[in-house]
């Protein structure tokens, strides 16, 4: 008789790739023979994690629908099998199965459903952060004001698109039908990011999403006034960056306030 050990290793290598000589291990009976029980355990093996799939993805659900939702899930098991103890980290590798796979790189949207998807669901699971308010802003002396650096939350997530699956998305989350995939006129950035226990999530218009891959790489206010003047004229980017950092700080983006020294 084998290890136990080994016993487990070919158990879970059979549950993963139908594979490990467990055949000659079991016993069959009237029943069900040995396959049969074998596969009894690599079936709810697929099945409880494609529930976690469908827990998580539930835009990719809505653009695919639900049979090619359950042919590209169980390519992605077959492809990634299980390795972390928590299930809900599962689906961590699906919108990189998708863009890179033969059978699925064909729907680029597709992968750009899944990255959206992942976003939401991460940024719902984070680490709690305090955020700053308002009034806060309100009395930052003038003089500090080109000096002062927003941060932002860490869940705050850009993501580039060329279709509409955040409108896809949206059907999903309202449970209301799903409109037809199309490619956006222009691509954008969609925003990603949570505000107390709900996430949120919008496309941003070319000169906030610019503002923003600034602000996340560490800018002052001058330095954001600078990046909008390729789309503002010199007397107007101090109001737009301003009014871009209030709805910034409204919407519970802006985790701290860094000033410069001797402000």
């Amino acid at each position: 008789m084998k290890p136990l050990a080994r016993l487990q290793k070919d158990f879970q290598r059979y549950v993963h790739y139908r594979d490990g000589g467990m055949q000659d291990v079991l016993v069959g009976g009237a029943q069900a023979s040995a396959q049969e029980r074998l596969e009894i355990y690599a079936d709810a093996y697929r099945l409880r994690l494609l529930e976690v799939l469908g827990n998580e993805f539930k835009g990719l659900i809505a653009l695919a629908g639900a049979e090619q939702f359950d042919q590209l899930g169980r390519a992605y098991i077959d492809a990634y099998p299980s390795t972390h103890y928590n299930v809900r980290w599962y689906g961590d590798h699906l919108a990189t199965f998708l863009s890179e796979a033969a059978s699925w790189n064909a729907q680029p949207a597709l992968a750009e459903m899944a990255t959206l998807d992942w976003a939401i669901s991460t940024a719902f699971d984070a680490a709690d952060e305090s955020v700053i308010a308002l009034d806060a802003v309100a009395i930052i002396p003038s003089p500090a004001w080109p000096g002062m650096v927003p941060v932002l939350q860490s869940t705050a997530q850009c993501l580039h698109q060329q279709w509409n699956v955040a409108s896809i998305r949206e059907a999903a989350d309202h449970k209301t039908p799903p409109p037809a995939l199309t490619a956006l006129d222009t691509a954008a950035d969609c925003l990603v990011w949570r505000k107390n226990m709900e996430v949120f999530y919008r496309l941003l218009n070319a000169d906030e999403a610019a503002a923003l891959a600034a602000c996340i790489n560490g800018a002052c206010f001058a330095e954001l006034c600078e990046v909008l003047l390729d789309w503002h004229d010199e007397a107007d980017v101090a109001l737009r960056a301003a009014a871009l950092l209030r709805r910034w700080v409204e919407d519970g983006l802006v985790h701290d306030i860094r000033l410069p020294p001797h402000t």
